[in-house]
């Protein structure tokens, strides 16, 4: 080997060397920190949650308590717009809120004279393509209550369409007009006498022979139509009877249907003339 090759052999090692030098000082920049100092670290974020729950763990818990609270309004309200959302597929945006509200509305009806006869009862829960519904959280003492409860809905469904109607008559909208026929059909579909439908449910403090006409009604309306809505309806309300027949003999049943005389003029009175106006608001339409 001569001194050139010497020289640059001595070189090549000087330029290895160096290289694994520097690689060599790198390496204790990646490996992980010591273990105390971890430990340290560890210590450090419980005690910086701890402080926070110190500070600030009270408004947690309200805000927790506030969500648990309200929740049932969250669930209704996410339901009402995911029914909103669903019906501007197929109506536009406008027509599916105009529906939605007076379903709102039809339902808030039924929570007002809830309330007034001391019924507790769950907030609305809508559902696309069927309405909506309120859970009574407790079964009604006699007939009498449970026709005011059921009631309320379609009055307040009623005054909702007339209002309605008024305005878009006075300000010729007809997308108002047509939320007001919306309106009028669905009341009077709902006073249809078959339980579980408002009408059936009013006609309790009547009595429940009136049933028969409502089943015959929805039987033939199912025959012509085969609607699933339908259908479903004329199942329940035939289970309804059944059971309400099979109880016929039951002392309590008997206390139940136990209904004062101006309590059902009242409610004749009232199932006649919402069933009779919501019919007139639809012939407006159809007629």
């Amino acid at each position: 080997m001569n001194e050139w090759d010497t020289r640059r052999h001595d070189d090549d090692n000087r330029i290895a060397d160096g290289e694994y030098r520097i690689i060599e000082e790198r390496l204790p920049e990646d490996t992980p920190p010591p273990k105390r100092k971890r430990k340290a670290a560890e210590w450090a974020g419980i005690g910086a949650v701890l402080l926070f729950l110190a500070t600030k763990g009270k408004a947690v818990l309200l805000a927790l308590f506030s969500l648990v609270k309200y929740s049932k309004f969250l669930t209704s309200g996410l339901s009402m717009f995911l029914m909103i959302w669903t019906y501007s597929w197929h109506y536009g945006w406008a027509y599916a809120v105009g529906i939605v509200v007076m379903i709102a509305i039809h339902e808030l009806g039924h929570l007002v004279f809830a309330k007034a006869v001391g019924m507790p009862v769950s907030m609305p829960l809508f559902i696309p393509f069927v309405g909506a519904l309120i859970s009574m959280k407790k079964a009604p003492k006699d007939a009498w209550q449970e026709a005011v409860v059921a009631l309320g809905g379609p009055f307040f469904g009623l005054v909702a369409g007339l209002v309605a109607l008024f305005w878009g008559i006075v300000n010729g909208s007809q997308l108002v007009m047509a939320v007001a026929y919306f309106s009028f059909f669905i009341t009077l579909f709902n006073m249809i006498p078959v339980s579980p439908l408002d009408g059936g449910r009013i006609v309790t403090a009547l009595s429940p022979v009136i049933w028969v006409l409502g089943l015959v009604l929805m039987a033939v309306g199912a025959w012509y139509t085969f609607s699933p809505i339908l259908i479903i309806v004329l199942l329940l309300g035939i289970y309804r009877a059944k059971q309400t027949w099979d109880e016929r003999h039951q002392p309590e049943r008997a206390l139940y249907y136990r209904v004062k005389s101006w309590q059902r003029v009242v409610v004749g009175v009232s199932y006649g003339l919402i069933a009779g106006i919501s019919a007139w608001g639809v012939y407006l339409f159809v007629g």
